[in-house]
């Protein structure tokens, strides 16, 4: 089976394990896969873009000015490992 890892919207505060899987149940794959959240606020929030790495490790590109304003040194990226 094939696993498709979902990225949690832009939301600001954490997720519940209810929310995560109403969040999961919209999200249609195709048969064979599987759906799974891999990342969620308060760790990632605003996130512009992703990344995979050979090994599966997944980069976030974050904006933590979302589009409220300009601030500088308020992106980041975050390092994201599969531990399970």
């Amino acid at each position: 089976m094939f696993a498709l890892r979902i990225l949690a919207p832009l939301l600001a505060v954490a997720l519940s394990a209810s929310a995560a899987e109403d969040l999961l149940r919209g999200v249609k794959v195709p048969d064979g896969f599987e759906a799974t959240l891999f990342a969620a606020p308060p760790d990632i929030t605003y996130p512009t873009c992703v990344c995979t790495a050979p090994g599966g490790v997944v980069f976030v590109g974050i904006d933590e000015n979302a589009s409220v304003d300009a601030k500088p040194g308020r992106g980041r990226v975050v390092r994201c490992v599969d531990t399970d």
